[in-house]
C-alpha cells in the first residue's frame, strides 16, 4: 500500500487523455468536502455514479483512499481554501 507521500502529482485537468472532465468535477466537490450524495444532486447524477466515478479517478490515478486522493487534489493545485 503506498503512503500519501508516495503519490506522485500527475494530476491535470486540462488534460482530458490524463482525466476525464467529469472526474476533476467530481474531485473539486470531494476538496470542498461535499458528500457523494451531495455531489450526486449538484450535478445531477445518482449517488452510485459519484461512487463509481470516485473508484475510477482513484484507480487512474493510483491511490488506494479518499485521503490520497484528496491530497493529489491539494498537490495539483485544485483546493484553494478560502482566505480569512
Amino acid at each position: 500500500m503506498a503512503s500519501v507521500r508516495q503519490v506522485q502529482v500527475t494530476f491535470d485537468c486540462a488534460d482530458p487523455e490524463r482525466v476525464a472532465r467529469f472526474w476533476c468535477e467530481v474531485l473539486g466537490y470531494v476538496l470542498q468536502k461535499k458528500l457523494n450524495k451531495q455531489i450526486g444532486a449538484i450535478l445531477g447524477i445518482r449517488e452510485t455514479t459519484v461512487k463509481s466515478y470516485r473508484r475510477a479517478l482513484m484507480k487512474k490515478l493510483g491511490t488506494h483512499n479518499t485521503t490520497e486522493l484528496v491530497v493529489l487534489g491539494i498537490r495539483a493545485g485544485l483546493y484553494n481554501p478560502p482566505k480569512s
